[in-house]
């Protein structure tokens, strides 16, 4: 699967607003869920994204 750079853009914002609720201790409510989510899933959420972050950065080249 070939990951886009707006995949890549959304797995940013994903980490990034996680990361800030990780040590901010601020909730992330899930609409999925329905439901704050637990410290654990915004982790495993992250990870999921830094994934797409890295195969997106290497389809393009871009290991730096």
């Amino acid at each position: 699967m070939k990951v886009t750079y707006e995949n890549f853009s959304t797995a940013q914002e994903i980490v990034g607003e996680n990361i800030d609720a990780l040590f901010k201790g601020l909730p992330i409510f899930n609409l999925n869920r329905k439901r704050e989510s637990t410290n654990v899933e915004l982790i495993d959420e992250s990870i999921a994204a830094l994934e797409v972050m890295k195969k997106y950065y290497e389809q393009e080249g871009k290991n730096k």
